[in-house]
């Protein structure tokens, strides 16, 4: 093998290659950087030759990735590597590779080049800005942009976006999304067959299909209205008396000024005069129109709205259902649909009792509303569509016990009939389902409960020490070496047989990223692709499929789970999950508003979707409803699936009240379940600021026992953010870091103003799922650290973190030294979040080093003192112009077995010398870079000691370690 030569032949969709490499490294991340050069053999390609000559040393795997300039950008950011034992002949080798995709080839594949343009009307004719982001099948995470749309002289009322692109072979669909900066076409997003040459593709504003000539798009172009709704100014006692109107297109002022061109009417044929016409903008699409006071009422009947036909007076066209989603907040309407008869308490979806089967909708705008009912997950057609009865915004349907009992195993769905549209929708409240979500399950609950399930040993009492392990179920259970049964891979059941890993570390909680129902294909093997688990559907009760052995079997993912969740319980684990109901990944056909639209989200006055989620939506946690179904399937996991806590995704997007009643409603449920969470969100929200679960409102009175992720104190200060390095690796040690390394050790959140919180409050961190691991920024090559420097400086941030005071979370795989290659978004990307398991044979000092920080702070109390005590019993301790960080831990804090507890971390990359506190029997060293325990390393310590480089040292009074171990 040491005369092999591998040609890396690389290309990129645009064939923009200034400033691109190539850098290839082992395992280790030692590695060279190589320049491409044209690639005459093969047009569009550049190339790079490398001869395994250069190895200084055997390398196992060779790995490989493009970058530009100074790593401003990696491509695709997954890991590419061969095994160089595969390879046992000296012939050169070639690898193809392309930007964006993961997969290489040693044979160049067929590339087909295609010519795409895009037609695209909207409705309001302003085209400047707009373009696409899109991908090559869903699989691929990495997304391109192109914008610049144009006017189309062959068809005025489209403008066109053209360019060229090359998909290979294997490539089957082009997915995209129109957007300009943050604002998107209300369409999730459009997918079409890739197609040799050309593809010509028409859109239409807020249409989902896609259509291969503008003559399929006429109907979309007709005149229509797009919405009508009900407006008042939210004073209980206003009229209703006027609607707000938009068309597809303009009416001139002429039409406008004469109201008999429009028509409104109730369901029962009564006749609504309109007195008054007007624009309400410059669009002329968009009216006002005036009623009679008092003239309609909309709690209690429904009404169509329609216009004659401006280009047919004559005729009329169709007509559109008028909304009352902007009078969702009005006092009167939660009295009439939310709150008498005591709707709000009542069991929705269904619910079973005394062998009684009850079907509950909530859906207050709807004309009447189907239970159907299917005999098995395939059958298209219902066996059977039942009429259910309507009370106070409340369609239910009850069946005996004889008649529950011939229902039981079957499926079912609700279709809601609202004027001239017809929806069919699952239960939002399903507790089991078909494959995929299409139906929900008819099932005995109690037939889900593993042997044992009731009377299984669960953790008791409050949790002092959180020490918690986040971690996806595939990322711990398919990565090489794993160890699980091939069954068990990427199962709730493969978490089972990685318990006795997960004993040997230490870790007394489990926290699992989403595993509530999301946007994936349980049909596939691989799920519709990896995922984290944040594209949720809404259908939060449901576990999601993928992770259980048999998705097309209604009881399998929920027993399943229970087995999971028994067996950690029974090794003294807690079990915490990802709680993600800030928004839903469908806005427009999400399943709350094809039940009722616009009650389940933000939205702004011109009716636009608050996106402070970042992904197109929020919901409107506020309401009493949306309200009530967050706290019912919180609830659940609790009281059926047996949880012990959440971690709430964007907290801030739930308001401070929702939050509030939360906790009294697990507290009422079982006592001492964690509640914590990301306390801010990632844009700008209608949620006002004084009402959002943010760590500024964390003292508030509403949000008493919710904690949060301190990521300023604890993960900005040791490893930095973005392009900023912190303490550990190198940042700045007069900047703001040691600011926020001693506010954010003692437990104290430093966005805040007053920092007087619990420290049962703060959750410290470095790495978690999202962005570059430390690992990775270590190993970046502009900081030139050898591995031996990334390994001392990986030790001094972690055992940073370990000495926190409060809750940790530690990320799995840290503890191994496992790296994103580069990748800062990967929640896509299979190959880069599995764990490598071979990693804790090669890093198993590493290993050695957390578990026993983990051990350590498991016996001793002082690391989750309370804020009196670090007032009281916590000393700040500064040397060597700050390069020294020191503190100390004293007087028993919190009923700590030792007296005083002595750290110092030293920053620099030379020894050091600090002079220690006095104390009369003198210091016992407890912990250093290869360690810590609570026994003595060597002789009691008088006056100085010497700290080696880039390492943390743990001293504690000699009496109280001689003491400890009688």
């Amino acid at each position: 093998m040491s005369h092999t030569t591998i040609y890396f032949h690389y290309r990129r969709d645009r064939e923009d290659y200034e400033d691109w490499r190539l850098y290839i490294h082992n395992q280790k991340g030692d590695g060279a950087t190589f320049h491409f050069s044209p690639d005459f053999n093969n047009p569009g390609y550049v190339t790079v030759e490398v001869s395994l000559n250069i190895l200084k040393e055997p390398w196992e795997e060779l790995w490989f990735k493009p970058f530009k300039g100074n790593w401003a950008q990696i491509d695709e950011r997954n890991k590419r590597f061969i095994v160089l034992k595969d390879f046992k002949n000296t012939r050169p080798i070639h690898i193809y590779l392309y930007e964006g995709q993961s997969k290489f080839y040693f044979e160049k594949p067929k590339i087909y080049r295609t010519h795409v343009t895009l037609y695209y009307h909207r409705h309001d004719k302003d085209y400047e800005g707009w373009g696409i982001s899109y991908f090559i099948d869903k699989q691929n995470n990495y997304q391109r942009h192109v914008t610049g749309f144009s006017p189309c002289v062959k068809d005025p009322e489209f403008y066109k976006l053209s360019f060229q692109m090359d998909f290979n072979e294997k490539s089957k669909e082009l997915q995209f999304y129109l957007r300009k900066g943050s604002q998107a076409d209300p369409i999730d997003f459009r997918k079409i067959s890739f197609k040799k040459n050309k593809m010509e593709i028409y859109m239409v504003e807020n249409v989902s299909e896609t259509f291969s000539s503008k003559k399929a798009c006429d109907p979309y172009l007709a005149l229509s209205i797009l919405k009508a709704n009900l407006h008042n100014d939210h004073q209980e006692n206003s009229p209703f008396n006027t609607l707000w109107v938009e068309t597809n297109r303009v009416l001139d002022s002429t039409f406008i000024q004469n109201p008999a061109n429009f028509s409104l009417s109730d369901t029962h044929g009564k006749v609504i005069k309109i007195l008054n016409v007007k624009y309400s903008d410059r669009s002329k699409r968009r009216f006002e129109l005036t009623l009679p006071d008092y003239q309609i009422h909309p709690y209690a009947v429904k009404y169509n709205l329609t216009i004659k036909n401006s280009d047919s007076l004559s005729n009329w066209i169709n007509p559109i259902r008028v909304s009352i989603q902007r009078l969702y907040d009005r006092k009167d309407f939660n009295e009439n649909f939310c709150y008498m008869h005591e709707n709000i308490a009542k069991d929705f979806g269904l619910s079973m009792s005394d062998g009684s089967l009850e079907f509950t909708l909530w859906c207050p705008i709807a004309d009447k509303v189907l239970l159907n009912i299917y005999e098995n997950d395939e059958q298209e057609k219902p066996s059977q569509s039942l009429k259910m009865f309507y009370r106070s915004g409340l369609w239910s349907l009850r069946f005996n016990p004889t008649e529950g009992k011939n229902l039981l195993n079957q499926f079912y769905t609700f279709t809601i009939e609202e004027g001239v549209k017809s929806t069919t929708v699952i239960d939002p409240y399903a507790k089991s389902c078909s494959i995929n979500a299409q139906k929900a399950a008819i099932i005995y609950l109690e037939d889900t409960n593993p042997i044992g399930w009731k009377k299984h040993s669960r953790p008791k009492g409050p949790i002092y020490n959180p020490i918690i392990y986040e971690l996806h179920i595939k990322d711990f259970t398919m990565g090489k070496n794993s160890k699980v049964p091939i069954n068990n891979q990427g199962k709730y059941l493969g978490i089972i047989d990685k318990i006795p890993y997960l004993k040997k570390l230490g870790v007394n909680c489990i926290q699992l990223l989403p595993v509530t129902k999301f946007d994936s294909d349980e049909r596939r093997e691989d799920g519709g692709a990896y995922n984290w688990g944040y594209d949720q559907t809404g259908l939060w009760f449901l576990p999601e499929g993928i992770y259980a052995t048999d998705p097309k079997d209604p009881y399998t993912r929920i027993r399943e789970f229970k087995e999971m969740v028994m067996a950690l319980h029974e090794n003294g684990f807690r079990v915490v999950i990802d709680a993600v109901h800030n928004h839903t990944y469908h806005t427009e056909n999400s399943i709350f508003n094809q039940i009722i639209y616009g009650y389940y989200y933000r939205q702004t006055w011109d009716d636009t979707f608050s996106n402070g989620s970042g992904c197109g939506n929020e919901l409107k946690t506020e309401r009493p409803i949306s309200g009530k179904l967050i706290r019912d399937y919180l609830k659940y996991w609790v009281r059926e699936m047996g949880i012990d806590g959440f971690r709430f995704d964007l907290m801030s997007l739930t308001d401070k009240y929702t939050m509030e009643k939360i906790r009294q409603n697990i507290d009422s449920t079982r006592p001492y379940i964690l509640i914590y969470g990301e306390a801010y969100k990632m844009g700008w929200s209608i949620l006002p600021y004084h009402l959002q679960s943010s760590k500024e409102n964390i003292l508030s009175k509403e949000l008493y026992g919710i904690g949060a992720f301190t990521d300023v104190g604890s993960r900005n200060a040791i490893r930095g953010y973005n392009q900023e390095q912190g303490l550990s690796n190198g940042g700045n040690i007069d900047s703001n870091l040691s600011h926020l390394f001693y506010s954010g050790q003692k437990g104290e959140f430093v966005d805040l103003p007053s920092r007087n919180n619990p420290t049962q409050k703060v959750y410290n961190y470095i790495d978690i799922h999202d962005d570059l691991l430390l690992y990775d920024n270590l190993q970046l090559p502009h900081l030139n650290m050898s591995q031996e420097e990334i390994i001392k400086r990986y030790k001094l941030a972690y055992s940073m973190l370990f000495n926190y005071i409060g809750p940790i979370v530690l990320k799995a795989g840290v503890e191994m030294l496992t790296t994103k290659y580069g990748d800062h978004n990967s929640y896509r990307s299979e190959e880069v979040n599995l764990i490598d398991w071979s990693g804790l044979k090669k890093h198993s000092h590493i290993f050695q080093y957390f578990q026993d920080y983990i051990d350590f702070r498991k016996v001793h109390p002082a690391y989750v003192m309370s804020r009196h005590d670090v007032n009281t019993k916590f000393q700040v301790l500064d040397a060597h112009k700050g390069y020294v960080k020191g503190k100390m831990f004293k007087d028993y804090a919190n009923g700590d077995p030792f007296d005083k507890i002595l750290i110092y971390h030293n920053l620099s990359s030379v020894h050091l010398e600090v002079y220690l506190p006095m104390e009369k029997e003198g210091w016992a060293l407890l912990g250093n870079d290869l360690g810590i325990s609570n026994k003595r390393i060597g002789d009691p310590i008088h006056k100085k000691l010497l700290l080696p480089a880039l390492t943390t040292i743990v001293l504690c009074d000699n009496k109280s370690v001689e003491n400890y171990n009688l």
